[in-house]
């Protein structure tokens, strides 16, 4: 997804570490296990009455981010994006202060994954690499934006299934919308497609057909259901999707896919959540959507939230 205005923030930071860095391309050469980044930046004044949007391409491998000294939440994952909204811990005005602090144990991490990067390199095994390795860019967006674009092709239909996840503060509730999608082949529109978010209805869960567990009928080959839920700031870090579907079945998690579940489940299976559905999950407001195609039988959709390896139910 590119909008039109946005700043890069590539280029030179402050860099400081136990002692300096790791990777060749940094001039440094060794891994350390602690580093942090600082540098400044100014707001453009045409950017007054939007939302600032910090982005990270990725950073290896648990970062923490400080603007103007207020803190948000630690990320963990060296190889996915994520971003965070620092509107309101920006100045007024004049120069604002990044500090990026990141802590990449590597494999003395038994939690992370590493692939072929260790702290004792030999052989096919190569030095870790810390710190930032992609782009960071800020950018402006409306008050309420699309958050996320998700495209999935069907060949078989020949069509393009497109997911817009709308975004906003947790103080501002974003009202219904309609999206205009226009699909262009070197120029010349080839398909369009309108979709109102105020056609949606309401129902209980489980969502399907001919069952004793059907409290709202679904009777297409398609389903879309989602929900807007409140978490708490001490989520366990390993979550999995609980799903029971009939017959392919996708979860998002603000937009990101958390779990692919294809045929069929007759009944309700642990599935362990994506690293980037883990991170889209924030404290407080979040959005779960739901998309089941079903080729054959009965329909039937019903999914929750759990802790990875444990019965109880976090949110369903």
């Amino acid at each position: 997804m590119v909008r039109s205005d946005w700043r890069n923030l590539n280029g030179s930071w402050e860099f400081a570490a136990a002692q300096k860095g790791e990777a060749a391309l940094s001039g440094v050469g060794r891994h350390e296990d602690h580093v942090w980044y600082r540098r400044n930046f100014t707001v453009s004044s045409k950017w007054g009455g939007k939302r600032v949007l910090l982005h990270f391409g990725a950073v290896n491998w648990e970062t923490t981010v400080y603007v103007n000294g207020k803190s948000f939440p630690a990320h963990k994952g060296g190889y996915d994006e994520w971003t965070l909204d620092i509107t309101d811990a920006l100045a007024a005005s004049g120069p604002q202060e990044i500090v990026v602090g990141v802590d990449n144990l590597v494999d003395a991490n038994p939690g992370q994954a590493i692939g072929t990067q260790r702290l004792k390199p030999g052989g096919i095994l190569y030095t870790a690499a810390t710190g930032i390795w992609q782009t960071v860019w800020l950018e402006p967006v409306s008050t309420a934006h699309i958050g996320n674009l998700d495209l999935t092709p069907d060949i078989d239909s020949n069509a393009l299934r497109v997911t817009v996840t709308p975004e906003a503060p947790d103080n501002v509730r974003i009202k219904a919308t309609q999206v205009k999608i226009t699909a262009l082949d070197r120029g010349k529109v080839v398909g369009e497609a309108t979709g109102d978010a105020s056609a949606w209805k309401t129902g209980p869960a489980g969502f399907g057909h001919d069952s004793n567990s059907v409290r709202t009928e679904w009777t297409t080959d398609d389903i879309w259901i989602r929900r807007e839920i409140d978490l708490p700031a001490n989520l366990p870090a390993k979550l999995a999707v609980s799903i029971i579907h009939g017959d392919d079945a996708q979860v998002y998690i603000n937009g990101v896919l958390a779990a692919d579940a294809p045929d069929y489940a007759g009944q309700y299976t642990d599935i362990a959540m994506t690293d980037a559905g883990r991170a889209a999950l924030k404290p407080g407001k979040n959005v779960i959507a739901v998309h089941c195609h079903n080729r054959v039988g009965g329909q039937f959709i019903d999914m929750g939230i759990v802790k990875a390896g444990a019965v109880a139910n976090v949110q369903r």
